[in-house]
């Protein structure tokens, strides 16, 4: 932590006024992988903890993030099934309230079973609930690499959005047609009988 210090002559004397301090949560145009283009604030992870916005799953990794500083979320390499549910949502939720335009809704679900207003089966009764409204967006319809870029400039894990996207386009090599490959299938491992 930095020592706080008397102003110099170089530096203004006068308290800078409040809408430069939130100056940075203003929302942004940021190009999203798809090509599309949302107005997206940014909220750090201390927001979201203090909000309970947090899986209880993710919690200890997100106290270790902001404990040591490091991006402990986006380092993880090794992730449980119940983890990656709690990770999917939590992007969600950033997707939710931090895109505002278009505004992002959550998907309807059944009043009855709680089950996506998209699912064939609603427990053997009709599905009570709101319907899909064609004019909005609904966070189902975003693709899941959107999600993931806006959840990761959301909480500042990508500070310059166009460097990022081309660390992305330099790590995929061009893949081949394949007109080289036989047509024989091999197995690699596995039980194949």
């Amino acid at each position: 932590m930095t020592e706080a210090t008397e102003p110099t002559e170089t530096v203004a004397t006068q308290p800078t006024p409040a809408k430069e301090w939130s100056k940075e949560r203003a929302a942004k145009p940021i190009e999203v992988p798809s090509g599309n283009i949302a107005m997206v604030r940014r909220r750090s992870l201390t927001v979201w903890w203090k909000t309970g916005k947090i899986p209880n799953l993710l919690l200890p990794l997100v106290r270790e993030s902001i404990a040591t500083g490091k991006p402990v979320l986006q380092e993880k390499t090794a992730w449980t099934e119940e983890e990656l549910k709690e990770m999917v949502l939590m992007m969600d939720t950033a997707v939710i309230e931090c895109v505002d335009a278009p505004r992002v809704y959550p998907e309807p679900v059944c009043k009855e079973c709680k089950r996506e207003e998209r699912d064939a089966i609603h427990n053997e009764h009709d599905y009570i609930g709101e319907e899909r409204d064609p004019d909005r967006l609904y966070v189902d319809d975003v693709d899941f690499d959107d999600k993931a870029f806006i959840y990761q400039y959301v909480i500042g894990a990508v500070d310059d959005v166009a460097s990022f996207r081309k660390l992305q386009a330099d790590d995929v090599d061009a893949v081949p047609d394949g007109s080289d490959v036989g047509n024989e299938a091999v197995s690699v491992g596995g039980d194949t009988g």
